[in-house]
């Protein structure tokens, strides 16, 4: 975010606008105000390529209906932020992000190399099931860049 950019365009006080014209229509709040304030600026808004947003919708492919799924840059690239939106690191249905989750919340930095975590997570991923389980290593190729 750039603050400055922010202040000068006056953005706290057109979010409070908006917010007094949309409040009762709000369901996720923050979300829904500032995709209202981008429907109305989108000069202001860089949309973030998908793999630094990836969330469980990335793996979930449906053949029958075209752009339904799959971030290829991830794929390809790696995973640059991991998005745990709707309780997704929790998940029993979602082993990968659990695990991911697991990993980093049990990680002791004073005592592990962030290598020994790429290769905990690496070699936890030999074992999913079920979502997002059919993603390849590849995923982790960001991780490894700065490791």
């Amino acid at each position: 975010m750039n603050l400055t950019r922010m202040r000068q365009m006056d953005f706290s006080n057109e979010m409070r606008l908006i917010f007094e014209g949309y409040k009762k229509l709000l369901k996720f709040h923050d979300q829904d105000l500032l995709n209202i304030y981008f429907h109305f600026h989108p000069q202001w808004l860089y949309v973030l390529p998908c793999e630094f947003n990836y969330g469980l919708h990335f793996c979930h492919c449906f053949p029958d209906k075209v752009g339904s799924c799959s971030c290829r840059n991830a794929e390809s690239s790696g995973i640059a932020v991991l998005h745990g939106s709707s309780g997704q690191f929790h998940s029993k249905d979602n082993q990968l992000f659990r695990q991911i989750y697991d990993t980093f919340t049990k990680l002791n930095v004073s005592k592990q190399q962030p290598s020994d975590v790429l290769t905990l997570l690496k070699q936890r991923h030999q074992n999913l099931k079920g979502r997002c389980s059919q993603l390849n290593l590849t995923i982790y190729r960001k991780m490894e860049k700065y490791i």
